[in-house]
């Protein structure tokens, strides 16, 4: 009752924006020329709706795509660079011994072996107590 009491003052304030609406509905509904033919339309806006969903979700997918290729590329390059590092590893270590060795050989003495050996790789000489 009392939203009727409300729009009752205002129909009379604006009482031609319903009858242009309402006009403007007939007219639409009921021209002769080239009569509106609601359900094509609404099977049109289906269609476009659909494609744009495809579209949608094909660019989804070639993302998900893109980020596994790229997930899949690290992994390999991560593997190589690991395997590369282990065998530089060895191959230093390799170098090290070589070294030590022919400072081994050099020296009898054990003192003076630690001594070379420290100081050649900057080693601190801790003696037993």
């Amino acid at each position: 009752m009392l939203l009727l009491k409300k729009i009752i003052p205002w129909l009379k304030s604006y009482w031609y924006i319903p009858l242009l609406a309402l006009g403007g509905l007939i007219f639409v509904l009921f021209k002769k020329e080239n009569p509106v033919d609601f359900e094509r339309v609404l099977d049109e806006a289906e269609k476009s709706y659909k494609k744009e969903l495809e579209v949608i979700e094909k660019n989804q997918k070639d993302k998900e795509k893109q980020k596994e290729a790229l997930e899949k590329e690290t992994i390999k390059k991560m593997a190589k660079i690991e395997a590369e590092f282990l065998r530089e590893k060895k191959e230093l270590d390799e170098t090290k011994r070589k070294e030590i060795e022919k400072i081994v050989e050099k020296y009898k003495d054990n003192d003076k072996i630690a001594e070379k050996i420290a100081k050649k790789y900057n080693f601190k000489i801790v003696l037993p107590k």
